[in-house]
C-alpha cells in the first residue's frame, strides 16, 4: 500500500502517458467515470440514445447533439442532477488552456439550452490563480458556475480508494501502486470484490441480460450495503451505460431503468436526477404483458410515491395517478385470457395496486413514513418488492378491497397454481398485518395462504429428501431407481418458491433419459426446463435456459437428428451468450461440446447435398468455429461413403440424419421391443410424432421394473394428426397387417390455442400407448391393468408431459422463417431403418424365468402332455413309425433341438387339423383354440379317419408346432392378443423364459428307428 502523495504522483505520470493515438477518447472516459464517482451519477456520453422521456427529453438530444458537433466526439458530454443539466467538457490541449476552455465554454452557452453548471477536465496543470480567473469570468460573462479539475485536482481524485479504480481501469500502472484500502472494504464479501475488480477490468457492459444479472447484484449490494456506499456511482455508471446503447434491445433497457431509478432513489437520496428514466419506465410498463415485469412497475411506483412524498422529485401527483389507473386496467385486461399461472401473478399484482397511498386533493395522503436510510434495509427487499411505509388505517389506502378481493380469489387458486411464489404474498400479509386485520375476509385469506405456505414447507422438505436419495442410488449405478426419486423430488418442488430445485431435478432427469438411450423424452425434459426458465420472469433462473436447450440438442444428437441438432445447438449458445454477457470461447464447456458434435455433423453432410453442407456451414461461421472445423474433417477419419448408416451406434439411437429426407424416423429400443415412429417430415406431424415418441420411452422407462411380459418385436407407429370433435381409440388408433413385426397407423391431435390441454392429450397418448404395449405383452388383461395403474401410482401422469405439452416446449425453440437445413428434400445414402441400436443395459428384455413358471409346474406339464399324446395319438404313431421319409424328417427336426413332446405336439395339431379343418386364423380365436384343446385329449379310436403319411411333411410340422406355442402360452396363464400373432417372437419368449427348447422329462421314444 502507498500514501496517497505516492499514489497521486504515480497517477499524474502515467497520466502524461496516455498515448497520442488514443488519447481524447481514454481522457474523456477517464473523466466521465470520475463524475460518476464523485459529481453526477446521471451522465451520458456526447453520442447514443437518451433514456429521458418526454420534450425534456428531445430537448437534451438536441443539445448533446449540438455538444457533439461543437466540441468533438470526446470533448465533452453531460449530466442530469435535480436543479438541471451539467454540462462537462475536457481537454488534453497542454498550450493555453484557459483560453482553449473558455472557447470551450462559450460553444456551450451559446447552444441556448438551460445549463445549471459547467465542469472543466484538463490533461495539463494549471496554476491557480489561472483557474480561479477562469471560474470568475464565467460567473461574470454567463451567469454559470464552473468548477475546473486540472491534472493535478484529476491525480488527487483518481488516488483516493474511490477513484483507484477507475485509474486501475485507464492508465498502466505499477502493481505495487495502490492506496491505503478504506476501513470498510474489509466488510465486503468475496463474491462482491471479484465482480467489482471483473467490472473495473471491463468497463462496458454487453447488451445482454446475462451482464444486466451480474451488474444488478453489485448495484444492489451498494445501494443498500454501507460498507458499499462508495462504489454506488461506479454501478450506477455501467447500468447507465447499457441503457445508453443502442444496441440494447427495448426489454433489456426497460429492466436496466428499473434498476437505475430504484438505486438512485435508495443509494442517494434522490429521484430528480432520474424523474424522467422513471417517467419512461412507467409508461411503457402500461404496454407490459409478462406478470413479473409488472409486478415491478407496481415497486417503482411504490417508490415514486414515497419520493413525491419527501419532495424528492419533480414527477407530480396527477402523473402517479395516471399510472395506477392504467396499470389496473392493463392488468385487468390481461386477466381475462390469462392461464391460471399468469393470472395468479396478475391477481397478485393487483392487490398490490390497491395497497398503494390514497391521493387526496392532488396530494399524498400523509401515509408513508420517511424512507429508512439505506444502511438499515435489507438487501432482499428490492426482491419482494415491499419498501417499507405505514398506514394508520385501510382508509389511507387506494383500495383495500380491491387487494383483499384479488388476493382472497388468488389464495382459493393456489392449489391449481404451483409456480406461483406464495412467501411473497405471505410476506406482505404480515406487513399490512396491522391495517387490514379487521377486513371480514382477513382470516380466510391469511388460513388460505398459511395452508399453501405448509405445504410448499412440508413438500420442499420430502424433496430435498427425494434428492439426497437420488444421489445415493445414481452414484450407486441404480439409475431406475435414482429416476424415480428425482421424480418426486421435481414435483414435491414444483412450486413458485421452490422452482430452481424442481429444474436442475429435471436437468438430471433429462441426463438419465439420455443415459438411458431414451433421447425424446430427455429432450421433452430438456426444453420443459429452459422454457420454464425463460418464462418465469425470475432472473435467479435464467442461468438454466441454455443448459436446458444444450441438453435438447444433445438428445436430438442422439436421435439422429441432426437437423434439430444443429439448429438447437445455434440457439442455446446464443442464449448462453445473451446470459454471459460475451460469446462462449472455444475453451468452454459448451463451445467444446457443440463443436465436437458440430463437427460429425459436417463431416457427414459431405455424402448429401452441397446445400446442406453450405446449411451448416452458416451456422458454424456464425458460431465462430467454421475454420476450426473444417480443418479438422481434412484429415478425419470419418466413415466413407456408406458407413454412416450404421454409425456409433453405442451413442445413437437412429442413424445420422434421420430428420432430413421426406419421412421423419424416430428409432429407440427399450424391454424388447425395438420402435420406429415415422411420419411425414413436416412441422406439425414432426411435434406429434416427437410427442408420441417422449411419451413411448417414459412409459417404458417406469414399466421398466414391471415383469409384462412383452414379447420380443419391432413395433413400427406411423403418427399422422388429424382434427376431430371426439376421441374415439378404435379410429384414432390401428393395427395394420405387416410382415415384419408389429405396424399401427395413430392419429394424434395436433396442437393449438384450443387443443394444448396437457390433461387431454396425454389421455390421448396413454390409451394409444397401452393399447400397443397390451397387445405386445402376454399378461392377462386384468394383470396388465394393475401394472398400468401402478405406473399412475408412481406419478406416470405428470412424468408423460413436464411443464407443457411437447409440441408448445418444441415450438418456443424454433423459428419457422429461419430453418438453415432444408428438410424434407434431400435424403440420405443410407436406409435410416438400418443398423442396430441396442437398449440400455438397465431397459433390456427380461429373460429370465417367466412370472408363472415353476420348474414344478413345467415337469406337471410335460408329463401330462406325454400322457395325453399315449391315448389321443395311439394310433397315429405306430402308424408313421415305419416311414422312412417320416424318419428322416423326424431326424432333421432332431438335429435342429426338437424334443419328442414338440414331435408329438406337431403331429397331434396335424391329426386335428385335418379331420377338423381348421385354419391358422381360426386357431387365433380363444373359443377356437379351447374346443381344438378339447379334442386333442380324446383318445384316438381306430375307427378315426387315418391320416396320409404325405400330410406330416417337415413344413407342415414346423406349422403345426407354431400353432401349438398359442396353447403353450395359455398352459402359462399367458394370452396372447395379436390379431395375426408373432410366432417368432412368442417362440423366443417361450424359449428364454419358459424352457421351451429345454425343459423335457424321462418318456418313453415315440420313433426310436429315427436316431
Amino acid at each position: 500500500m502507498a500514501n496517497p502523495a505516492e499514489v497521486a504522483t504515480q497517477v499524474r505520470f502515467a497520466l502524461t502517458q496516455l498515448p497520442s493515438h488514443n488519447a481524447h477518447h481514454t481522457f474523456e472516459g477517464i473523466c466521465r467515470h470520475l463524475t460518476r464517482q464523485f459529481i453526477c451519477s446521471n451522465v451520458l456520453p456526447a453520442t447514443g440514445p437518451v433514456s429521458a422521456g418526454g420534450d425534456q427529453g428531445r430537448d437534451f438530444e438536441t443539445f448533446r447533439s449540438y455538444l457533439a458537433r461543437e466540441l468533438g466526439p470526446h470533448g465533452g458530454f453531460l449530466g442530469l442532477v435535480s436543479e438541471g443539466t451539467v454540462a462537462f467538457v475536457c481537454t488534453i490541449q497542454t498550450d493555453d488552456v484557459a483560453a482553449k476552455i473558455a472557447q470551450d465554454i462559450a460553444k456551450v452557452v451559446a447552444s441556448g439550452h438551460p445549463v445549471h453548471e459547467i465542469k472543466a477536465f484538463s490533461l495539463t496543470s494549471v496554476p491557480v490563480a489561472a483557474r480561479h480567473k477562469l471560474e470568475a469570468d464565467t460567473r461574470e460573462r454567463h451567469g454559470i458556475e464552473l468548477d475546473f479539475f486540472d491534472a493535478e485536482a484529476i491525480s488527487e481524485l483518481l488516488a483516493t480508494p474511490e477513484g483507484f479504480g477507475i485509474a486501475e481501469q485507464f492508465l498502466a500502472l505499477p502493481a505495487e501502486v495502490r492506496p491505503t484500502q478504506h476501513p470498510d472494504e474489509e466488510d465486503l464479501p468475496d463474491w462482491y470484490l471479484e465482480r467489482r475488480s471483473k467490472w473495473r477490468e471491463k468497463r462496458t457492459p454487453d447488451p445482454t441480460l446475462g451482464d444486466l444479472i451480474d451488474l444488478k447484484a453489485g448495484l444492489r449490494h451498494a445501494t443498500f450495503g454501507s460498507e458499499a456506499k462508495s462504489d454506488l456511482p461506479f454501478w450506477l455508471g455501467l447500468v447507465g451505460e447499457m441503457l445508453a446503447n443502442p444496441d440494447s434491445p427495448d426489454d433489456l433497457q426497460q429492466r436496466a431503468r428499473y434498476e437505475l431509478v430504484v438505486a438512485t432513489l435508495r443509494g442517494t437520496g434522490d429521484l430528480r436526477a432520474v424523474d424522467d428514466v422513471a417517467r419512461t419506465y412507467l409508461d411503457n410498463s402500461l404496454l407490459e404483458d409478462a406478470p413479473a415485469r409488472l409486478e415491478d412497475a407496481v415497486t417503482l411506483l411504490t417508490y415514486a410515491i414515497a419520493a413525491v412524498d419527501r419532495g424528492l422529485t419533480a414527477i407530480e401527483p396527477a402523473e402517479l395517478w395516471r399510472w395506477r389507473t392504467e396499470l389496473k386496467e392493463r392488468v385487468e385486461h390481461l386477466m381475462a385470457n390469462a392461464t391460471p399461472s399468469r393470472r395468479a401473478s396478475l391477481l397478485f399484482a393487483l392487490g398490490r395496486l390497491g395497497l398503494l397511498p390514497r391521493l387526496k386533493d392532488g396530494n399524498i395522503a400523509g401515509a408513508l413514513t420517511a424512507s429508512p436510510s439505506a444502511g438499515d434495509v435489507k438487501e432482499d427487499e428490492l426482491v419482494s418488492g415491499s419498501p417499507q411505509w405505514r398506514v394508520k388505517s385501510a382508509d389511507d389506502l387506494v383500495d383495500a378491497e380491491l387487494t383483499m378481493s384479488a388476493w382472497i380469489d388468488l389464495a382459493k387458486e393456489l392449489d391449481e397454481t404451483p409456480l406461483f411464489p406464495v412467501e411473497p404474498l405471505s410476506r406482505f400479509l404480515e406487513l399490512i398485518s396491522p391495517v387490514l386485520v379487521d377486513h371480514e375476509g382477513w382470516r380466510t385469506l391469511v388460513d388460505l395462504v398459511d395452508e399453501a405456505v405448509a405445504r410448499v414447507s412440508g413438500s420442499s422438505a420430502v424433496a430435498a429428501r427425494a434428492g439426497r436419495r437420488a444421489m445415493k442410488l445414481l452414484d450407486a449405478g441404480r439409475q431406475l431407481d435414482g429416476l424415480a426419486e428425482l421424480h418426486e423430488a421435481k414435483i414435491s418442488w414444483w412450486s413458485g418458491d421452490t422452482l430452481r430445485g424442481s429444474l436442475e431435478a429435471m436437468l438430471t432427469i433429462a441426463r438419465i433419459y439420455r443415459d438411458l438411450r431414451l433421447p425424446l423424452a430427455a429432450k421433452a425434459h430438456a426444453l420443459a426446463v429452459a422454457m420454464v426458465a425463460v418464462t418465469s420472469g425470475d432472473d435467479d433462473l435464467a442461468d438454466l435456459a441454455p443448459v436446458g436447450i444444450l441438453m435438447a440438442a444433445d438428445a436430438d444428437f442422439a436421435s439422429g437428428a441432426w437437423c434439430g441438432s444443429t439448429a438447437l445447438i445455434e440457439i442455446g449458445l446464443a442464449a448462453q451468450y445473451n446470459l454471459g454477457g460475451s460469446k462462449p470461447e472455444f475453451e468452454s464447456e459448451a463451445l467444446g461440446t457443440a463443436t465436437s458434435k458440430l463437427t460429425l455433423i459436417s463431416a457427414c453432410a459431405r455424402e448429401l447435398d452441397r446445400q446442406v453442407v453450405d446449411s451448416i456451414r452458416e451456422v458454424t461461421t456464425r458460431l465462430g468455429i467454421r475454420d476450426i472445423i473444417d480443418e479438422t474433417i481434412a484429415d478425419d477419419g470419418s466413415p466413407a461413403d456408406g458407413g454412416w448408416g450404421s454409425f456409433l451406434p453405442s451413442v445413437l439411437t437412429s442413424p445420422p440424419f434421420s430428420d432430413l429426407g421426406a419421412t421423419r424416423y424416430i428409432r429407440f429400443s427399450a424391454l424388447g421391443t425395438d420402435w420406429t415412429v415415422e411420419c411425414k417430415n413436416e412441422l406439425d406431424s414432426v411435434r406429434a410424432a416427437e410427442r408420441f415418441a417422449a411419451a413411448a420411452q417414459v412409459m417404458l422407462a417406469e414399466l421398466a421394473r414391471e415383469d409384462l411380459c412383452i414379447l420380443p418385436s419391432r413395433i413400427t407407429v406411423q403418427v399422422h394428426t388429424r382434427w376431430r370433435v371426439a376421441q374415439r381409440l378404435e379410429e384414432d388408433l390401428k393395427a395394420l397387417p405387416s410382415n415384419d413385426g408389429r405396424l399401427w397407423e395413430a392419429h394424434l391431435t395436433p396442437i393449438s390455442q384450443d387443443t394444448n390441454d396437457p390433461h387431454l392429450l396425454n389421455k390421448e397418448l396413454l390409451a394409444m400407448l397401452t393399447q400397443i404395449l397390451l397387445e405386445a405383452s402376454l399378461l392377462p388383461a386384468p394383470d396388465f391393468v394393475e401394472a398400468i395403474d401402478r405406473a399412475f401410482q408412481g406419478g406416470l401422469a405428470h412424468k408423460l408431459s413436464p411443464a407443457r405439452p411437447y409440441d408448445e416446449l418444441a415450438a418456443m425453440f424454433w423459428d419457422d422463417q429461419a430453418q438453415d437445413i432444408p428438410r424434407g428434400i434431400f435424403e440420405t445414402k443410407w436406409d435410416c431403418l438400418d443398423g442396430t441400436y441396442d437398449p440400455h443395459s438397465d431397459l433390456m428384455w427380461q429373460d429370465g424365468p417367466g412370472p408363472t413358471f415353476t420348474s414344478a409346474k413345467a415337469e406337471e406339464l410335460l408329463r401330462s402332455r406325454y400322457d395325453v399324446f399315449a391315448s389321443s395319438l395311439r394310433v397315429t404313431v405306430p402308424a408313421l413309425g415305419p416311414s422312412f421319409v417320416f424318419g428322416q424328417i423326424v431326424k432333421v427336426l432332431r438335429r435342429e433341438g426338437w424334443l419328442d413332446w414338440h414331435l408329438l405336439l406337431a403331429i397331434a395339431n396335424i391329426v386335428l387339423n385335418y379331420r377338423q379343418s381348421v385354419s391358422a386364423e381360426d386357431f387365433s380365436d380363444p373359443t377356437v383354440r379351447e374346443e381344438f384343446v378339447r379334442a386333442s385329449r380324446k383318445p384316438e379310436e381306430d375307427t378315426d379317419p387315418p391320416v396320409p403319411v404325405r400330410m406330416f411333411t417337415r413344413e407342415a410340422m414346423q406349422d403345426a408346432r407354431r400353432l401349438s406355442m398359442l396353447s403353450s402360452l395359455a398352459n402359462w396363464d399367458l394370452e396372447c392378443r395379436q390379431p395375426t400373432p408373432d410366432f417368432p417372437a412368442i417362440e423366443r419368449f417361450l424359449a428364454a423364459r419358459y424352457g421351451y427348447w429345454g425343459d423335457d422329462v424321462e418318456h418313453e421314444d415315440p420313433f426310436p428307428e429315427a436316431h
